[in-house]
C-alpha cells in the first residue's frame, strides 16, 4: 500500500520549530485544498487525503487545527482486493488521534472521476471517521475547479498553492515542495556513478578506524576517541551544503557510521543547527552506498523527518533503509510506528539517548533550531 500520514507540531506550524499545529481556515475549500501540497511536501495525484479535524480553542470558529493528514493512492482504496488496509490505517488514526471529524479531498483527473469519488465517500461513511466535507478536484493547482460531495458543499477555484501560508512558511525555512512523490523518493535514491566512486574506498576506510579505535582503547582513550570522531563528523556536516563531501570524506563518514557510539550520537542532531546539513550528508551517503551503510544512512534521514513530523519522506527512506537491510533493528522499529500512526513524540526517546551518549563524551548538542 503506498499511503502516507502526516502528523506533528513542526510540519504544520506555520514556522518550523513552532509548538502547535497549523490552523487553516475550513470555511475556505480553496484555502484548505492549495495548502495540502505543502502539509505533503510534493503534489498530489490519483489520491484520497483525508485531514483529521480537531477544535482549535484560541481559534476562530473558521479556523481548525489539522494535526494529521492521510494520504493514500486512490486506486488502492476503490479496489476491493486492496482497500480493507488503507481503511483500516484511516480508522486506527482516526481514533487514536480523538479527531472530531474528517475533511475528504478525492484528486482525480480521470473521466470517471465523479463515479470514484461518490464511491470513495461512501467507503468513509460507513466507517466512524464522522466526514464533514468532501471534495473532488482534477488537480490541486490554481485556478483548478472543485466539486463538493456532501450536501451543503459548494463548488469552487483552488487558490495558489504556491502562497499559501504553509506553502510561504516552508520556503523561508529553505524547504522544496516538489512536484511528485517520485521527486522524493529522489532525494535518496541510489546514484551508480557515486556509488562506482565510494565503493573501492569504504574497506580501507574502514580497517583504519578500526585500527584508530583498537589503539584508543588500548592506551584507555576509547572517550577521546569518540568525541574526536563525533566532531570530525559535526565539522563535515556543517561544510557540506556548501562544499559537499568528497568520496575519501564520504568513506570516512561511512566507517565512522559503523560505530553505534557515533551513530548514536546522530540520531540526537535532529532539532538541532546541524539537522538540515545533516541531512544533505546522509543522503549522500545513502545514494552512494549498498547494503548496510545505505540503510544505516537512510535511517538516519528517515528518524530525521520523522520527528519534524515530515511523515511522507519518512517513509520514503525508512522503507528505502529496508530495501537495503530488511532486518536493520532500528528502522524496522520506526517503521512499525509510523505505519502504526504514532506521532513523532513517540519516537523523540531515540534522540534523548544519543543526547545522553554526546552529553557522556561532552559533547554540547543543545542548541537547537
Amino acid at each position: 500500500m503506498d499511503a502516507d500520514c502526516q502528523g506533528g507540531s513542526r510540519l504544520f506550524a506555520h514556522r518550523a520549530g513552532s509548538g502547535d499545529a497549523a490552523c487553516v481556515r475550513v470555511d475556505d475549500a480553496g484555502q484548505l485544498i492549495a495548502a495540502v501540497p505543502a502539509i505533503l511536501r510534493f503534489i498530489p495525484t490519483r489520491s484520497l487525503v483525508v485531514a483529521l479535524v480537531s477544535a482549535a480553542a484560541d481559534s476562530a470558529a473558521s479556523a481548525r487545527a489539522i494535526p494529521v493528514v492521510v494520504r493514500v493512492d486512490l486506486d488502492a482504496v476503490t479496489d476491493p482486493a486492496r482497500a480493507q488496509e488503507p481503511l483500516e490505517l484511516l480508522d486506527t488514526v482516526f481514533r487514536r488521534e480523538n479527531a472530531t471529524a474528517t475533511f475528504a479531498i478525492v484528486v482525480d483527473d480521470r473521466p470517471h472521476a465523479t463515479a470514484t469519488a461518490h464511491l470513495v465517500v461512501a467507503l468513509l461513511q460507513s466507517m466512524a471517521v464522522n466526514l464533514a466535507h468532501a471534495w473532488l478536484v482534477p488537480t490541486i493547482s490554481a485556478g483548478a475547479t472543485y466539486r463538493g460531495l456532501l450536501d451543503g458543499d459548494s463548488d469552487g477555484t483552488v487558490n495558489d498553492p504556491a502562497t499559501s501560508p504553509l506553502a510561504l512558511a516552508l520556503a523561508l525555512d529553505g524547504v522544496a515542495i516538489h512536484h511528485s512523490r517520485s521527486q522524493l523518493r529522489d532525494l535518496i535514491a541510489v546514484d551508480p556513478q557515486a556509488s562506482a566512486a565510494l565503493s573501492p574506498l569504504i574497506a580501507t576506510a574502514v580497517e583504519h578506524y578500526r585500527g584508530e579505535r583498537a589503539d584508543a582503547a588500548t592506551a584507555d582513550h576509547g572517550a577521546t576517541f569518540h568525541r574526536d570522531t563525533a566532531c570530525a563528523v559535526l565539522e563535515r556536516i556543517s561544510a557540506v551544503a556548501e562544499s559537499g563531501c568528497t568520496p575519501e570524506g564520504l568513506a570516512t563518514v561511512v566507517a565512522a557510521l559503523r560505530d553505534v557510539v557515533i551513530r548514536d550520537v546522530m540520531l540526537a542532531l535532529t532539532g538541532t543547527s546541524w539537522a538540515a546539513d545533516a541531512q544533505i550528508l546522509w543522503q549522500s551517503v545513502a545514494r552512494a552506498s549498498t547494503g548496510r551503510d545505505r540503510a544505516e544512512a537512510a535511517m538516519l534521514c528517515g528518524y530525521d523527518a520523522y520527528h519534524r513530523g515530515d511523515g511522507v519522506y519518512a517513509r520514503i527512506c525508512l522503507e528505502a533503509a529496508l530495501q537495503a537491510d530488511s532486518e536493520h533493528s532500528i528502522a524496522v522499529l520506526l517503521k512499525a510506528a509510523l505505519d502504526g500512526g504514532e506521532p513523532p513524540a513517540r519516537i523523540a526517546m531515540i534522540a534523548d539517548a544519543g543526547r545522553d551518549i554526546a552529553t557522556g563524551l561532552r559533547i554540547d548538542l543543545t542548541t537547537t533550531t
